[in-house]
């Protein structure tokens, strides 16, 4: 994942946590039209970042505003995003690992270029006594 793309990502789950504690507080059952649509747009979003599964579960929840079956829609968007949130933590965290596994590696072989050039400047003698250098 590029910098933007976790960037994008992070924004996108804020806003997914801010609906679902607001359908929390304010109960499923009084949700309208308008968290509808914030959940509608959320869906897209997350089905353009790859969080399909997260997505699909939203969308069950905007489906099943104001019936009977809407707060265990809504447990299920919340684990749902609580896994995906992990996830990308796990994600991140193992390409930061990378990077600096990479960078440490890239100083070692100039550490280790550069003794091969002390080494050789080292063979090769002192200069000359005729002027030579």
């Amino acid at each position: 994942m590029s910098a933007s793309e976790v960037e994008e990502l992070r924004y996108a789950l804020d806003r997914v946590r801010g609906q679902l504690e607001g359908c929390a507080v304010r109960g499923t059952r009084a949700s309208g039209a308008e968290e509808r649509a914030r959940l509608s747009s959320l869906v897209s979003d997350l089905n353009g970042l790859g969080a399909v599964r997260l997505a699909s579960r939203l969308a069950a929840l905007e489906t099943a505003l104001g019936s009977a079956a809407a707060p265990a829609r809504l447990m299920e968007a919340q684990t749902a995003l609580r896994l995906v949130e992990r996830v990308a933590t796990l994600e991140v965290s193992a390409e930061m690992l990378r990077e600096a596994a990479w960078s440490e590696e890239q100083d070692l072989e100039e550490d280790l270029d550069g003794e091969d050039l002390e080494d050789e400047q080292a063979s090769e003698g002192p200069a000359s006594e005729d002027g030579e250098s």
